[in-house]
């Protein structure tokens, strides 16, 4: 819904450090720039500059980059930018509890994907797992030990989850079940790895 344009803050990324070269680390400024105008208790918009790619790094105390909170009538104006991850550990944002946030005009990345792909070639019931062949051009999944040591959640383990779509319909292949938490994931040969779920 349209807010009061009156008073508006009106705050650019620019004045607090952003860049946007596409090299530096823009995440700090740009957060910065939206704590600042969520702050000052009026409409509130934060500016990116026209066309601009603002490199975003880790944020290793939160799961989404940025985060807002609480807010109200706040307007992120991308202005044609884009917004790249360096690296595909955060998700992009967060919003709770705020009524009136836009975010309008940009692009938001990463260098890498932030998942991969592929088709199932086979399925052991038995065992709870099924051969995966990943996609030309996705990349691999990490080795399993690596993702056990550092990324072990008690809900779904070191890895995240999966979804399984059907290549003739678009919709997901199993009704109900909108996901399934993987295991573990075991590469057999080049590009072919097995996947065993929970």
């Amino acid at each position: 819904t349209n807010y009061p344009q009156e008073a508006e803050v009106v705050l650019y990324a620019h004045d607090y450090g952003a860049v946007g070269d596409g090299v530096h680390d823009d995440g700090r400024a740009i957060t910065c720039a939206i704590y600042a105008a969520l702050s000052s208790g009026k409409p509130s918009r934060v500016e990116l500059d026209k066309g601009k790619t603002y490199l975003v790094g880790e944020r290793i105390d939160n799961w989404n980059y940025f985060v807002i909170e609480d807010g109200e009538n706040f307007t992120l104006e991308g202005n044609g930018s884009d917004l790249l991850f360096e690296k595909p550990v955060n998700t992009f944002i967060q919003i709770m509890r705020s009524k009136n946030i836009k975010i309008k005009n940009l692009t938001v990345d990463y260098k890498e994907l932030p998942f991969s792909q592929g088709r199932i070639l086979s399925i052991n019931q038995e065992a709870g797992n099924f051969q995966l062949q990943i996609d030309e051009g996705y990349p691999l999944p990490a080795d399993d030990q690596w993702v056990k040591h550092y990324n072990t959640d008690p809900r779904s383990g070191g890895w995240w989850f999966g979804q399984i779509m059907d290549p003739a319909e678009d919709h997901m292949k199993y009704t109900g079940v909108d996901h399934l938490y993987i295991e573990s994931i075991r590469m057999l040969e080049d590009r072919i790895c097995e996947v065993t779920v929970r």
